[in-house]
């Protein structure tokens, strides 16, 4: 990280936002157990189940089973499991250390790197689609600039994003 170019506030509060995702880590695994379970039984499964029924049509709809995901922020790895057993090749960012080993337990062949939006540590056109699920409303308005940069950076020629986002 080059920490010299970024201020005191913006490094608390990445800080503030990774640690609130690792110590709740299990809460967000046991969310998404309740989406497969019941879809219908709380807003949140029910908005994610919406949501990625709508992510899975555009993503299907450009790649038909084929290419290179890579999902920002994954999390518990729910959604790279859904598209994995979809066959797509993917790759999981997770900066929260409890959040990242719950996804690569869920996903034990799929890589699941540690690292942040505003420094993907992947080579320049490595991926077909970026998916990012409600990380941006946790960032600060240079970050956001900034992932949004290394996002088109890593898409291949004629790649797509999928960013969804709440305002703050």
């Amino acid at each position: 990280m080059n920490v010299e170019n970024i201020n005191e506030k913006t490094l608390k509060f990445r800080e503030k936002a990774v640690n609130s995702h690792d110590m709740n880590s299990p809460v967000f695994f046991d969310r998404y157990t309740v989406l497969d379970e019941n879809p219908y039984a709380s807003a949140f499964a029910y908005g994610r189940k919406k949501l990625f029924a709508k992510m899975d049509s555009e993503i299907d709809d450009r790649l038909r089973g084929k290419g290179k995901v890579l999902e920002v922020a994954c999390g518990t790895g729910y959604y790279l499991n859904r598209l994995a057993e979809k066959g797509y090749d993917m790759t999981g960012l997770e900066p929260a250390q409890g959040m990242r080993e719950r996804a690569q337990a869920k996903n034990p062949n799929v890589t699941v790197v540690d690292g942040i939006a505003t420094e993907l540590p992947f080579p320049d056109n490595s991926f077909d689609t970026v998916v990012s699920i409600e990380l941006f409303r946790y960032l600060e308005a240079a970050d956001i600039k900034k992932a949004y940069e290394e996002i088109l950076r890593v898409l291949k020629p004629g790649g797509f994003m999928i960013v969804t986002l709440v305002n703050r």
